[in-house]
């Protein structure tokens, strides 16, 4: 068959939970002044725990079974708050304010921590489903699996990731902004405006974001048409799940073990053997 599909092993339960607060807060500042403050907390934390610890077993092309993960979660806390202020001073109407920011996230990712086991086919032989279906006969004869990869019929690769499954990374960032919409006639408006932002945990510190733009309604009093243009500078903030990726991912956290032609299925040797094997050729 071509169709590979999953065994009941291959399945993860999943919970989700996910709590959000928000506090608003309003201030009139005299006669042409008005102040918001906002702030918001989320929280969300996704699980997914695989059903079997068993290592997986992929018969390319056939099935795959055995265990998924052991358990795989992310927890992400962020924290927001905002002032704002806007201000009324003859055409102009200018606006100013902060954003704070902070982020916190908790990933474990297991991975492959459970060893992996692939089965593929045999150049100019059997499919990688009668390599698999070859090697459980022999083994239930009582042949040992170095006999049976011996004659071509053992696993071609196995794969298993050790190490630390977590990561915590925390990214704050700020950002400061200023801008004044000016009326110059009844029919038009400029709006200029200058933004400063931050992002800790990556290199690029500090960034200018100007923008520039105008507002024109030609025609008499019955004006039904308004004609705007504008442009600037937007940044994006460079997204925590990466950061916490590349902590994951930084070949010193986790390691990846590669071994052609195991003679050890199904059992799985200790890491300390596994890193011997590692460094020989397949």
């Amino acid at each position: 068959s071509t169709q590979s599909f999953d065994l009941p092993s291959q399945g993860y339960t999943q919970d989700t939970h996910q709590q959000s607060a928000q506090v608003i807060e309003s201030s009139v500042l005299g006669t042409s002044a008005v102040n918001d403050v906002r702030f918001q907390f989320l929280h969300n934390r996704l699980s997914q725990r695989g059903v079997s610890s068993a290592p997986e077993i992929d018969v390319l092309g056939a099935f795959t079974g055995g265990g998924t993960f052991p358990l795989n979660y992310t927890s992400d806390n962020k924290l927001e708050l905002q002032d704002n202020v806007t201000m009324v001073h003859g055409a102009h109407t200018i606006k100013f304010g902060a954003r704070l920011r902070n982020d916190r996230l908790e990933q474990q990712s297991t991975s492959n921590f459970n060893g992996r086991f692939i089965f593929a086919a045999a150049p100019g032989g059997d499919s990688a489903l009668g390599v698999y279906q070859q090697n459980q006969l022999l083994a239930a004869q009582g042949v040992p699996q170095a006999q049976i990869a011996a004659m071509g019929f053992g696993p071609s690769e196995f794969l298993l990731t050790a190490g630390n499954p977590v990561a915590n990374v925390n990214v704050f960032d700020a950002g400061v902004y200023m801008q004044d919409d000016w009326r110059v006639t009844p029919n038009m408006s400029l709006s200029a405006g200058l933004r400063y932002e931050g992002q800790a945990s990556v290199s690029d510190h500090a960034d200018l974001a100007p923008r520039l733009g105008f507002a024109w309604a030609p025609g008499g009093r019955n004006r039904k048409t308004v004609i705007r243009a504008g442009g600037g500078m937007f940044y994006d903030r460079f997204p925590t799940n990466l950061l916490a990726n590349a902590a994951l991912l930084n070949g010193v956290n986790q390691t990846q073990y590669i071994i052609r032609n195991p003679l050890f299925y199904p059992a799985i040797p200790s890491v300390a053997a596994l890193a011997v094997l590692n460094v020989q050729p397949g």
